[in-house]
């Protein structure tokens, strides 16, 4: 196992909901904007092109058939019917909840010598994000969605991620859930 540091480079922004008292200046089309972002976003994570493919499933001809490259909380990939759902959830979600959306970037040889991208992908929607959402403040990690997708087109292989709250679940410093 590697010592090395993985040189992990996180970048997060967010988009207000759209009841936010913050968007009381926005366009008109503020609200179709959003929401054609949402599909736009869960389009690039899910693009084929990205998609990460074992050296062994490569070889043996083996595809993931009818799901994409977008992992789900419980570690799955999605398929269509998947997409879909997710897509109109977020829609919903994004009327009085911020979407966040971040990338993480990994120096590719600590990926190689530490961990397998499949292994990385059950950490991540397990383990990491949900301690991640908690540390963020986020009181119960059922309340909130979020999907992730790893991509490796790049020089330095990469993690999207978008997270929303499915319903009101932010823990304030007046220990008050809102």
């Amino acid at each position: 196992m590697s010592k090395k540091s993985p040189n992990v480079i996180f970048a997060c922004k967010y988009l207000l909901s759209l009841n936010s008292v913050d968007n009381k200046f926005q366009s008109l089309g503020y609200k179709e904007d959003r929401t054609k972002d949402v599909d736009e976003m869960i389009d690039y994570f899910s693009n084929i092109k990205k998609n990460v493919v074992g050296m062994f499933e490569y070889y043996m001809g083996h595809t993931r058939g009818e799901n994409v490259n977008l992992v789900l909380e419980n570690g799955q990939y999605a398929n269509k019917k998947d997409i879909k759902k997710i897509k109109e959830d977020y829609k919903k979600y994004i009327e009085s909840s911020n979407l966040w959306k971040g990338i993480i970037s990994f120096k590719s040889d600590y990926l190689n010598h530490n961990i397998s991208i499949k292994d990385l992908e059950q950490k991540m929607a397990k383990e990491i994000m949900p301690q991640f959402l908690k540390y963020c403040g986020f009181k119960d990690i059922k309340k909130m969605s979020y999907v992730f997708s790893v991509h490796t087109n790049k020089k330095h292989p990469h993690i999207h991620l978008a997270f929303i709250e499915k319903q009101p679940n932010y823990l304030y410093c007046d220990k008050k859930v809102n």
